[in-house]
């Protein structure tokens, strides 16, 4: 039987690896999630053990996210060597936006569909762009709704806190 404590590297086991005007930033008391699967393409779990991963949920008709993926590529450069995963999960319903989107904004970091919204759903997102970050124990620590420029600063403390943590 699977413990309370079922971390988000089993959530991520099948991982690769208008929105909100305002951005949100929640800090979360050591909130495990229920694992869930089916997002393609797929990477082990074990890829993401100890490292700290920052879920993104966009779309291409989301006006926040065409600001947020530049920000997201340069957190994704400046500290994947210390241990942060950006993974970035698509929301878009048909697909033809999504290249056009990404012509515009590339993306260097992790990223995946999530067909039938179960990801979605297991993270209850609230609006586009909608952020989870995991600590290196596998707990969300902290969520993100919207995105602004002037929130980029209290983001990136928030990741450089995290990567900071032992993972035990």
């Amino acid at each position: 039987m699977a413990s309370k404590r079922l971390r988000p590297l089993l959530l991520l086991v099948a991982l690769l690896t208008g929105g909100a005007a305002r951005a949100e930033i929640s800090p979360l008391a050591d909130t495990p999630l229920v694992p869930l699967a089916g997002t393609q393409p797929s990477v082990e779990a074990r890829a993401l053990r100890g490292k700290v991963v920052y879920v993104d949920f966009w779309a291409s008709w989301c006006v926040p996210c065409r600001a947020s993926f530049p920000w997201l590529e340069e957190m994704h450069r400046k500290y994947r060597e210390q241990g942060l995963v950006v993974l970035g999960v698509n929301k878009d319903q048909e697909f033809g936006g999504v290249e056009k989107f990404l012509a515009r904004y590339p993306a260097t970091f992790s990223l995946v569909q999530d067909p039938g919204d179960k990801l979605a759903k297991g993270f209850a997102v609230r609006g586009m762009p909608s952020a989870y970050l995991i600590d290196r124990r596998g707990n969300v620590r902290h969520t993100h709704v919207g995105f602004r420029q002037d929130s980029t600063a209290e983001l990136e403390r928030v990741v450089v806190e995290l990567l900071k943590e032992n993972a035990t």
